[in-house]
């Protein structure tokens, strides 16, 4: 306020005479102008002179006329309600009171990752680099979410587009369809395998060998079950051959 070089084309002022016929080239319109000045007048001296339709109150856009938005409560011109909007936040109540947004997003469009002002559906906003997502964006806002703890990073993650989401490895287990990244699974094939037991069948006139085959889902190797059964038929010829014995000895 007190160096003329950052003051810039406007009018010095410390009441609103001061600003009678206020100049195109001091920021006015010709007519007298009002004496803006900062509330901490006891440390600031003086303030600068705006046209009158830049210095009205306001609450929301539509209270301001013309091409003019509420700048931080008075009706101002769109250049400086964006210049507001490149400061960072960290709280959405200061978008809200700004008119700058319903968030307080975060910014992965730039290389200093930040907050700032924007509008958003969910809990939580982001803003994206401008045009097409290149592979490196996607890798840069995935090392980005690094910086979350896990229980942070669903709201975040579902504020991106679906087919952001799928394409980032932070966000995998809170996607609602396939992703498209690239990722390893395995799986454990169990095969059929055969199976042939042997039992005894003793009838008055002879004794004969019963074959029984199963088909059974076991992941043993066939080896195992091949030595299996090679038992069971030794076991079963022995006993043929002492059943054969004992009637030869009745006899």
């Amino acid at each position: 306020w007190n160096d003329h070089e950052l003051q810039g084309k406007f009018r010095s002022c410390k009441k609103r005479s001061d600003c009678a016929q206020l100049g195109v080239v001091e920021g006015g319109d010709g007519d007298d102008g009002e004496c803006f000045r900062h509330q901490d007048k006891r440390r600031v001296n003086s303030g600068i002179c705006m046209k009158r339709s830049s210095s009205l109150l306001c609450s929301e856009h539509l209270d301001c006329m013309d091409s003019l938005k509420c700048v931080n409560g008075y009706c101002g011109e769109e250049k400086y309600l964006l210049a507001l909007n490149t400061l960072q936040c960290e709280r959405h109540e200061y978008c809200e009171d700004l008119l700058l947004g319903d968030h307080c997003c975060f910014d992965f469009s730039s290389e200093v990752f930040g907050r700032k002002c924007c509008d958003s559906e969910g809990s939580e906003g982001v803003i994206l680099p401008k045009g097409e997502l290149e592979e490196d964006d996607i890798v840069q806002m995935n090392i980005n979410l690094d910086h979350f703890q896990e229980e942070g990073k669903e709201d975040l993650c579902l504020a991106f587009p679906q087919e952001v989401m799928n394409k980032m490895s932070n966000c995998l287990s809170f996607t609602t369809s396939s992703p498209t990244t690239v990722t390893q699974s395995t799986s454990t094939t169990t095969a059929a395998t055969s199976s042939t037991f042997f039992s005894i069948v003793d009838t008055p006139e002879t004794t004969e060998i019963k074959e029984t085959t199963e088909i059974t889902e076991d992941p043993v190797k066939v080896e195992e079950i091949a030595a299996v059964n090679a038992a069971f038929l030794n076991a079963a010829i022995s006993l043929q051959f002492l059943v054969v014995l004992v009637l030869v000895l009745l006899a």
